[in-house]
């Protein structure tokens, strides 16, 4: 069956998209990788599975501690019994979660060490670039998971990216008699073609190559995910992918849930101080404030603390948006407020790549600073906390420092996975700049938030009609003007209440509704079956 596909997927070109590649060129390519793993290791990959337990490796061709829905397979795996490696760039630490559990064996492959001699390779030496890392990443994926994973029983893959490692993984799983398994969380060439944008016939060309190797390999895998019903009917009708892909939503992790205002406030004083002036627009939060009441922070449930010993029950502590005050100094008892007259505060994540508009949230912000000017009390300052970090955040913090904000306060932040889903729990208000490159893909970002009950500010298409309703939990924009309006319609009267504006609040309502389920409910319904058939 896998070469009956192989054959006719090279000569029979798409119709409905032209990206067509010589059938020698992918035949050659084949034959190329499935040959060297063959005759390298076929041997002694039938020793050591012959003496080892079943494993599964859950392979991501990037970074792993921002791959949080590979992570999430990984423990799930691990919590049904599975012996799992997860496989990919060691750079960012994993959830604790991951590294604690006995499980779960973190196997890094190395970077490309050539990424970090890219401006070596300008112009039309971009393609020799592209080439030496091509074959450094071949040769890291086939010694990790070809050679040092024991007893390979199951792959899952992340894709994109699709290249190398959708061929290398297939000739590894024929080889070595194991299944896989494609996580379709987007498609690559779709990616690529944002980057290739200015590189003319030669960047063309390229996204041919990757569509047509992404459609290949990515039909001749065992089974398949995806992340939604769209993408789902794409693959399975476009590319013809049997059995057609398990929509596997993504899901919030149990760690992404409302905050109780105590929480909020040991949080924001961590990162942010007493005041806006404590950190500095120019560099990344660090959590190196350290509270007064951190101990009984920690040990309340919602906005009631016990007054600490040896503090002076006249100290009103104070951070960005909240404040601990005594409320009985008899009892010793003390209460978290928000601050009169607070800025609200929306967050974003992001990987600072091509396919999220940074331009247009800051020519929006402009916009919003402009109408809170003339609108006075009606609007609230605004702090738009932005975490992540990737290849275009420095160019538009240098963009964004040449305006002169009077009601607006950008700050960034790279935190640690444990503290994320606090930050995100601290907002307001989130925001989705996430604009699918295939018009098929969901923005994880959004499902941590709709976990934190944030209501969102989403960067509309399509298909996120799947995870957000509009003008329920959510509300779309397609422009600088349509965010900037919407950011306005939504904090208009901020301060005449203590929930907030009466439209923040009925869509906040909304979306602590319209929680989604738990990311473990949706695995065990859905993959679980599917593991045990092909552990069998």
């Amino acid at each position: 069956m896998a070469i009956r596909r192989l054959l006719s997927l090279m000569l029979v070109a798409d119709e409905a998209h032209p990206t067509g590649l010589p059938a020698y060129v992918v035949l050659l390519a084949t034959i190329f990788i499935a040959v060297a793993v063959v005759a390298l290791f076929r041997a002694s990959f039938q020793q050591r599975r012959a003496t080892s337990s079943p494993t599964v490796a859950v392979v991501v061709l990037g970074d792993l501690g921002r791959s949080p829905r590979m992570q999430n397979h990984a423990w799930c795996l691990a919590q049904a019994g599975y012996r799992v490696h997860l496989v990919g760039y060691d750079d960012t630490p994993c959830h604790p979660r991951i590294l604690s559990d006995a499980g779960i064996h973190i196997t890094p492959i190395p970077a490309p060490w050539v990424d970090r001699h890219r401006k070596k390779f300008p112009g039309a030496l971009f393609l020799a670039f592209a080439a030496v890392k091509v074959v450094g990443q071949v040769w890291s994926l086939v010694r990790v998971v070809g050679w040092e994973v024991p007893g390979l029983k199951v792959i899952v893959q992340q894709n994109p990216p699709s290249i190398p490692s959708l061929p290398v993984l297939w000739a590894v799983s024929v080889v070595r008699g194991a299944a896989l398994v494609v996580d379709w969380h987007n498609y690559g060439y779709s990616l690529l073609a944002l980057g290739m944008q200015t590189r003319g016939a030669v960047g063309r060309g390229l996204v041919r190559v990757s569509a047509a190797v992404e459609r290949l390999f990515g039909g001749l895998a065992r089974a398949s995910f995806c992340v939604s019903q769209a993408m789902q009917t794409d693959l399975s009708t476009r590319w013809s992918v049997r059995p057609p892909p398990i929509v596997l939503y993504d899901r919030p992790p149990d760690t992404f849930t409302p905050l109780p205002l105590s929480a909020k406030h040991d949080t924001l004083f961590r990162y942010l101080g007493q005041s806006l002036e404590s950190s500095s627009p120019d560099a990344d939060l660090q959590p190196g404030h350290h509270s007064a009441f951190a101990d009984v922070l920690a040990e309340a449930s919602g906005d009631e603390v016990a007054w600490p010993a040896g503090v002076d029950r006249s100290v009103r502590e104070v951070s960005v948006l909240t404040a601990v005050e005594c409320a009985d100094r008899g009892r010793g008892r003390g209460r978290v407020v928000w601050r009169e007259g607070r800025p609200a505060l929306m967050v974003t994540s992001t990987s600072w790549t091509a396919d999220e508009d940074f331009g247009l949230l800051l020519e929006a912000l402009v916009k919003y600073d402009d109408a809170a000017e003339r609108w006075g009390s009606r609007l609230p300052p605004v702090v738009v906390l932005i975490t992540g970090k990737g290849p275009l955040k420095a160019s538009w913090l240098r963009s964004a420092s040449r305006h002169r904000f009077r009601g607006v306060h950008i700050r960034t932040v790279f935190a640690p996975a444990e503290d994320y889903p606090k930050l995100l729990g601290c907002a307001d208000l989130g925001l989705c700049l996430h604009y699918s490159s295939s018009g098929l893909d969901l923005p994880m970002k959004a499902v941590d938030m709709l976990g934190c009950g944030l209501p969102i500010l989403a960067h509309g298409f399509p298909t996120l009609a799947e995870l957000l309703h509009e003008g329920h939990n959510a509300l779309f924009f397609d422009d600088a003007a349509s965010l900037a309006t919407a950011l306005t319609s939504v904090l208009e009267g901020f301060h005449d209440s203590p929930g907030g504006a009466p439209r923040l609040c009925r869509l906040r309502q909304c979306a602590a509704e319209r929680r989604p389920g738990s990311w473990a409910d949706e695995w065990n319904s859905k993959v679980k079956p599917l593991m045990e058939t092909l552990m069998a």
